[in-house]
This record gives C-alpha cells, structure tokens and sequence, in this order.
C-alpha cells in the first residue's frame, strides 16, 4: 500500500496548488485592470487637496468647477451629484471647506462588469 498511497497524497497537493494559483492570478489580474482607476483617485484627490488649500479667497462655484476640470482631467466622470463642496468660518475666524466625491467605475472582469465606488472625503482648515 505504500506506493499507491504516497501517489494518492502527491496528487492531492499539486491539486490544491494550482487551485491556489488560480485564486492568485485572478487577484493579480483583477488589480492589473483596477490599478488605472486607483491611480486616477489618488491623483483627483492629491488635485482637489490643492484647490481645496488654495481656496480661501475663492467661492464655492469656481472650486467645484477647477474640482469637476481635474476630475476630466483624470478621466473621471462625475455626476451632478458626486460632488458636494461646503465653505464656512468656523470659530477663530478661519474658513473651514469639507469636499465629497462619491463616483463609480464599472470594471470588466472577465465574464462580467462589477460597479466598484471611490468615495473621497477631505475637510480641511485654511489657517491664514
């Protein structure tokens, strides 16, 4: 028993490798088509952190509109709603602005589409 028994057990190992790398690959590949997206997040939230800080003597609308520019700029497509953006002076004096962008990106996976969201939220303090 000991031949057939140890071929059994060998079998049953290389089995459970390639199920593995399967799992693996799919991973590999779902971040290989997923990565442009996150890099254009990183990239529209490091763009609307510099408007944002240069935005104290600008109004509401023209910073929602260098916002939604970057935003095409990093081929995102924002919606009417995707974007809210609030100013305000809090209690020293210093105005307050707090962003939210909340956007889908369809992603082709295989034998499917999958919606995945990127939410960006950022308040940030303008001290003079």
């Amino acid at each position: 028993m000991g031949r057939w028994g140890e071929e059994e057990k060998k079998s049953k190992g290389i089995f459970g490798c390639v199920i593995w790398s399967g799992v693996f690959l799919t991973f590999c590949y779902w971040f290989y088509v997923n990565y442009p997206n996150l890099e254009n997040r990183r990239q529209l939230e490091k763009d609307m952190q510099n408007i944002i800080r240069t935005g104290a003597n600008k109004e509401v609308v023209e910073m929602k509109a260098q916002i939604r520019d970057a935003a095409l700029n990093r081929e995102v497509a924002l919606g009417p709603d995707d974007l809210e953006l609030e100013k305000w002076l809090d209690d020293n004096g210093n105005f307050v602005v707090k962003c939210r962008i909340e956007y889908q990106v369809s992603l082709d996976l295989f034998i499917t589409d999958f919606q995945v969201a990127y939410p960006i939220r950022e308040q940030v303090t303008i001290v003079y």
